[in-house]
């Protein structure tokens, strides 16, 4: 007979055993570190979206010409928006 029942059954078992808990191991471990990531990812999209520059990663930009440049475009786009919507509304447009 080509397989031992004292031997080779306790073996497969073992080894069976072994790749199920490396399997959930390394799938658990993968899973953490994507969410991680993607998680830092998200952070970092959404912190100059919503004006939080004051870390460290995001001081020094703020200071250059170009953020500023960037800060008077929004600026004057937020007051052109705020003009047009009161224009709209004493006109009594809706």
């Amino acid at each position: 007979m080509f397989i031992s029942g004292d031997h080779d059954l306790q073996v497969l078992l073992a080894v069976s055993t072994f790749s199920a808990v490396m399997s959930v191991f390394l799938t658990s471990w993968v899973t953490s570190r994507t969410l991680a990531r993607l998680f830092v990812v998200t952070r970092s999209i959404r912190d100059p979206a919503e004006g939080n520059r004051g870390s460290d990663e995001y001081a020094a930009p703020t200071k250059s010409p170009r953020w500023r440049r960037t800060n008077t475009l929004a600026r004057q786009l937020a007051e052109a928006r705020a003009e047009c919507w009161s224009r709209s509304m004493s006109s009594g447009e809706n």
